[in-house]
């Protein structure tokens, strides 16, 4: 029984983080194949279901940049699914959190890549990018959202681990709210950020 699957729904992203090895530009992409359907993509999903899936994982590239992406998440919702995305965060806005209040996801998945939109030029080519994840997450905080945070730690963002510690815990005011894991792989070491 397929209790838990993940779609990832498109290597397309908004960013272009220097170590990301999904990431295709659309051209490479369109020459490869195209992008499954959202119907394409819901039948998928009712197959899974009827097999017993639960947990459903919609990843990419970026998932909210796929088109009618809340057209698709809504009705994965409405099919019972206990979904989590994950995401880089920068197109979580006031309109993208209407949507999620009303079909709430069991958790959102974050990556922050640094403490400073300088971090997230130089390794991201996203010079607004902490700006935009910020933003999210204090959005995503109001409205009681639960989320994940995840850093892989490369040359280009080793120096702001502390800083990133430092201004988590300033944004949520609480210590006991963070739970920090680091695990190595592939020469990269990913550090798992959790609040409750």
């Amino acid at each position: 029984t397929p209790i838990s699957g993940t779609f990832e729904l498109s290597p397309l992203c908004n960013m272009d983080c220097k170590m990301c090895y999904i990431k295709m530009s659309k051209e490479k992409q369109e020459s490869i194949a195209r992008l499954r359907t959202n119907e394409e993509w819901l039948n998928l999903a009712k197959e899974a279901r009827n097999e017993g899936m639960l947990f459903l994982l919609l990843t990419g590239g970026e998932p909210f940049l796929v088109k009618d992406f809340k057209e698709l998440y809504i009705e994965l919702h409405k099919m019972g699914f206990c979904i989590s995305i994950n995401t880089n965060g920068t197109m979580i806005d006031e309109e993208v959190i209407e949507w999620l209040k009303k079909y709430p996801p069991m958790r959102i998945n974050m990556t922050l890549y640094g403490a400073s939109d300088e971090t997230y030029e130089r390794l991201c080519n996203n010079p607004k990018g902490f700006t935009q994840v910020t933003k999210a997450l204090s959005l995503l905080k109001e409205n009681n959202i639960q989320v994940k945070l995840n850093c892989s730690v490369t040359p280009y963002n080793k120096d702001d681990l502390k800083e990133i510690k430092n201004q988590l815990i300033e944004m949520f005011n609480d210590k006991r709210f963070f739970t920090i894991k680091y695990a190595k792989k592939n020469g990269f070491t990913d550090i798992f950020i959790d609040y409750h």
